[in-house]
C-alpha cells in the first residue's frame, strides 16, 4: 500500500507518466495469487485516476467499473467499494450520463447505510461526498429544491465531524452554483469566492475543479454587469481547462468561450468576440464525444455569428436582439 500512496502523490502532482511507470512496476506483483484480490482493485482505481485526470473518461469508467466488480466480489475492503461507487459517479457526470451517475450515488449511499464495518466518522465523511455529488447533479438538472434540501442535510453532517476542509470547499462550490441558478447573485458570489479562498488556503487546487468555480464566477459577474472582472475569470477558467490534455468539450471549455464571447459583445469589443468564435471553431476538432454532423452543425452556427460580428455590432443585434443582454 506504500507504493499506492506514492502513486497517488504522483497523480496529485500531475506527474502522470511517472505514475503510470510505477503502476506497471507493481502490476505483476499485485496480480500474483498470493496477494489479496482487493490490491488489484486499488491498482485499477489508480489506473482510472490517471485516465480521469488526463480526460480519458471512457477508459477511466471502464477501470472504475472493474474496481467495483473486484471490490464487491472480494467484500473485504469497504473503502474500496465506496471509492468504486464515488469514482463511477464522477466519471458518469463527466460523460453527461445522469442516469448512471444517480444510480451509482443511490447504490453507494445504500452501501454506506448497511455497512457497519468502519468507524461511523469515516462513513459519514463518505456519505457527505456522495451527497455533494447528488446535490451538484440536482443543480445541473435544475432540480433546485432537491439540491437545497441536500445541501441543508450536508451542512449538518459536516458540522458534526472534524477535518472537513475538502467537503466545506465542495459545499461552498455547489451552494454557489445553486444560488446562481436561483438568481441570488450576491450570495452566489460570496460562496464561490469563499470556495476559492479556502481552496488556496488548504492547498486543494489539485482536488477541486478550480476551472468550474471560475466559470461560475464569470457568469455571476456578467449578470452583475462587471464585464472586465467576468472576462478575467473566464480567461483563467479557459487557461486551466485547456491545460488538461484530451479533455471533453464540457470539461475543457464548459461554455467559457461562449460566455467570454458574449461578455465582449456587451462591451462592444466585436473584434475580440470574433477571435473567441475562431477559438471555439478550432477547438471542435478536439471533441471526441461529438459526431461529425454535430460538429459541422455547431461550426455553421458559430460561423454565422462570427460573420455578423465582423460587420459590426449594430447589424448583429438587429438580427439577434436577445444577445444584447446577459439576463435570462
Amino acid at each position: 500500500m506504500a507504493q499506492c500512496s506514492r502513486i497517488t502523490h504522483l497523480i496529485n502532482e500531475k506527474k502522470y507518466q511517472e505514475a503510470e511507470i510505477e503502476l506497471e512496476k507493481i502490476k505483476k506483483e499485485i496480480t500474483n495469487k498470493r496477494h489479496p484480490k482487493y490490491l488489484l482493485g486499488w491498482w485499477f482505481l489508480q489506473k482510472g485516476d490517471i485516465n480521469f485526470a488526463k480526460g480519458r473518461y471512457k477508459q477511466a469508467k471502464n477501470q472504475y467499473v472493474r474496481v467495483l466488480d473486484i471490490a464487491l466480489q472480494d467484500g473485504t475492503d469497504p473503502v474500496l467499494i465506496y471509492m468504486g461507487y464515488y469514482n463511477c459517479t464522477c466519471v458518469s457526470m463527466q460523460l453527461e450520463d445522469v442516469e448512471s451517475a444517480q444510480s451509482y450515488i443511490d447504490k453507494g449511499l445504500d452501501f454506506l447505510t448497511t455497512n457497519r464495518g468502519r468507524p461511523d466518522k469515516e462513513m459519514r465523511r463518505h456519505r457527505v461526498r456522495l451527497l455533494l455529488l447528488s446535490a451538484e447533479l440536482s443543480v445541473r438538472d435544475d432540480q433546485l429544491g432537491k439540491a437545497e434540501k441536500l445541501l441543508s442535510q450536508i451542512k449538518g453532517i459536516i458540522d458534526s465531524i472534524p477535518d472537513t476542509e475538502y467537503e466545506m470547499v465542495q459545499y461552498s462550490v455547489v451552494s454557489g452554483m445553486l444560488n446562481f441558478k436561483q438568481g441570488n447573485l450576491l450570495d452566489a458570489e460570496l460562496y464561490l469566492t469563499g470556495a476559492m479562498k479556502l481552496m488556496k488556503h488548504y492547498k486543494l487546487e489539485s482536488h477541486i475543479d478550480e476551472g468550474n468555480v471560475l466559470y461560475f464566477l464569470g457568469r455571476v459577474n456578467i449578470e452583475l454587469g462587471r464585464l472586465d472582472k467576468a472576462i478575467g475569470c473566464l480567461k483563467q477558467a479557459i487557461k486551466i481547462d485547456e491545460s488538461r490534455p484530451q479533455s471533453l468539450w464540457r470539461d475543457s471549455t464548459r461554455l467559457e468561450k461562449v460566455y467570454l464571447t458574449l461578455a465582449y459583445i456587451d462591451k462592444q469589443e466585436y473584434s475580440k468576440a470574433v477571435q473567441c468564435c475562431d477559438a471555439i471553431i478550432s477547438s471542435l476538432n478536439r471533441l471526441p464525444e461529438m459526431s461529425p454532423d454535430q460538429k459541422n452543425t455547431l461550426k455553421k452556427i458559430i460561423e454565422t455569428r462570427k460573420n455578423l460580428l465582423k460587420k459590426g455590432g449594430s447589424e448583429y443585434f438587429q438580427r439577434h436582439p436577445s444577445q444584447g443582454s446577459m439576463k435570462k
